[in-house]
């Protein structure tokens, strides 16, 4: 459950982008891309940061199932039109699954003052988790956006939700993270 919206948050938007988009996940992937594109419209509005992650390869090591191809076609790592990215948003491209290892993100959220990340996107067990350990591990204020995360295995998605993020994260949907952004807007206006 959301306790507060601190004043230096940000949003981040995991692997919200045209090839991952394409994927079968357990939710319907526009309503998702269009949901987040709201909250990052009404971050926007308050002035908050907005950051796109985009998947662009693989890390090298080895596993299991062998090589991890990534799909690199002309619009796969084209971040979803609902998010309308641009100005001053954070565009960040990975080849890992986390958005903080191997980026320059936490020097960009640092430089911005940011505290807290909203996390949103695809795949809930991979990008979205990764983000949100590495996050933690970095002592930021964690929050994980319930209603904007999916993955291809329901499995892995309720593993996330139920055991791993509730000792890392707080949750919140959609709506209550604009019920936040409302009531923080008001408290800010009254106080000046």
């Amino acid at each position: 459950m959301l306790t507060a919206l601190d004043e230096e948050v940000a949003l981040i938007c995991v692997d919200l982008q045209a090839g991952i988009l394409r994927m079968p996940v357990n939710r319907d992937t526009a309503e998702l891309a269009a949901r987040a594109g709201t909250l990052a419209t009404a971050f926007r509005a308050h002035d908050k940061s907005i950051v796109a992650v985009t998947v662009g390869g693989s890390p090298p090591g080895r596993t299991e199932r062998g090589p991890q191809a990534v799909d690199l076609s002309d619009d796969f790592t084209t971040p979803s039109p609902a998010l309308n990215v641009g100005p001053p948003d954070i565009e960040v491209r990975k080849t890992a699954w986390g958005a903080l290892t191997g980026t320059d993100l936490q020097q960009r959220l640092t430089e911005r003052g940011t505290r807290q990340l909203v996390i949103c996107g695809i795949s809930t067990s991979i990008g979205v988790e990764s983000t949100a350990r590495a996050a933690f591990d970095l002592g930021y204020h964690v929050v994980i956006a319930t209603d904007l995360i999916a993955d291809t295995s329901p499995e892995a998605h309720a593993n996330s939700l139920e055991r791993i993020f509730p000792r890392m994260a707080e949750l919140a949907t959609s709506r209550d993270l604009l019920s936040a952004l409302r009531a923080h807007a008001g408290i800010r206006h009254i106080s000046n």
